[in-house]
Order: C-alpha cells, then sequence, then structure tokens
C-alpha cells in the first residue's frame, strides 16, 4: 500500500520514525517534501526567507496525497493544544 504521511513539520523526525515502521511492514511511504530541508536546516516553519518554499512544498505533498491509497495524519500535541492538526 502506499501511505502518504501528513502532520506539521515541528514532528519531522516523529514523521522519519513512522516512515521506516511503515516501511519494515511492506508499505510505500511518502512525506512532506521539505522534511529532510527543515531537519537539516533547523528552519522548521519559517518560510520568511524563501516565500515560494513552503508553497510548492504544499502543492508536491498535494501530489502525493492524490496519488496514494491511504493518509496517516501524525497528530501530536503542539504549543500545548491537543490534536494540533
Amino acid at each position: 500500500m502506499k501511505i502518504t504521511i501528513c502532520g506539521s513539520l515541528a514532528f519531522a523526525e516523529k514523521i522519519l520514525e513512522i516512515e521506516k515502521e511503515l516501511q519494515a511492514l511492506g508499505h510505500s511511504t511518502l512525506i512532506p517534501l521539505d522534511t529532510h530541508v527543515f531537519l537539516n536546516e533547523g528552519a522548521v516553519n519559517d518560510w520568511t526567507g524563501q516565500p515560494d518554499f513552503g508553497r510548492e512544498g504544499m502543492l508536491g505533498h498535494y501530489e502525493n496525497i492524490a496519488i496514494s491509497d491511504a493518509i496517516l495524519v501524525v497528530n501530536f500535541d503542539k504549543n500545548g493544544v491537543k490534536g494540533y492538526v
């Protein structure tokens, strides 16, 4: 099954952990396109210097959702908000 993982990039590390778990179960996975960029640059949710970056990432992620069999929403608490996503 092809599964696209969705969620706030604040949870990028968790998204990668879940991706590995799903792949170990034999699933094909797609993650937000900018997950690795944000982890490597420490720029989670900071698109001020790159206004098109967030837009392109979102459009690409939407395309991943469209070609998937299912989505999995990573929905942890963030900033004191339960079920942030």
